[in-house]
């Protein structure tokens, strides 16, 4: 395990690559002026509604919320390009391992997310109406956004359902504006 500098924090906090966090020995001020001797400790870490490890780093009396993530990645990983996410290679969120950790795009992101099963849509097992999605009842299709192609899955059921409806409100539509088949038509005529 390896100990580095907290960026912005230095001679205050260390951070591992295993994804710890600790403060270091430092005499604080208090704020009646006393200074007091601290001893450094490991951070116990808190976990947000996401899933993600944080901690509050305190320095010159005032507390902020700092991701783990974002700490090992700009130790460890380097310097965060713009439009460049981090990623957790294994999609664990609390694995905050200097080797778990990358640079990538928020594309490649969610790629990741559909293959280690945490995207909100890969994980459904059924669609909204509540048809699950088998092999022979979903189809899958390119369709064309504004950042590029995307699959999506279509419910064949729901599909089906959608088409007679269409169907049935056509005929209905028909049959108020008084049209009829040939056969009834031509009855009509003669009449």
């Amino acid at each position: 395990m390896v100990w580095r500098p907290v960026t912005g924090y230095l001679g205050i906090y260390e951070v591992s690559s295993d994804g710890e966090v600790r403060s270091l020995d430092r005499v604080v001020v208090r704020s009646n002026g006393v200074p007091v001797a601290t001893r450094g400790k490991l951070l116990k870490p808190n976990e947000d509604k996401a899933g993600y490890l944080y901690i509050n780093l305190s320095a010159g009396g005032r507390r902020r919320r700092v991701y783990i993530h974002q700490l090992v990645a700009s130790a460890f990983v380097g310097d965060r390009q713009p439009g460049m996410q981090i990623c957790h290679n294994n999609g664990i969120k609390a694995d905050n391992r200097a080797v778990n950790l990358r640079y990538d795009t928020a594309s490649a992101n969610q790629r990741d997310r559909v293959k280690h099963g945490t995207h909100h849509h890969a994980r459904k097992t059924e669609c909204a109406r509540g048809h699950a999605y088998t092999e022979t009842n979903t189809r899958f299709r390119v369709r064309q956004n504004k950042c590029g192609p995307s699959i999506v899955r279509d419910c064949l059921t729901c599909e089906a359902q959608r088409k007679a409806a269409r169907s049935a409100a056509r005929a209905a539509a028909r049959e108020a504006r008084g049209w009829a088949p040939w056969p009834d038509r031509l009855e009509k005529l003669a009449a």
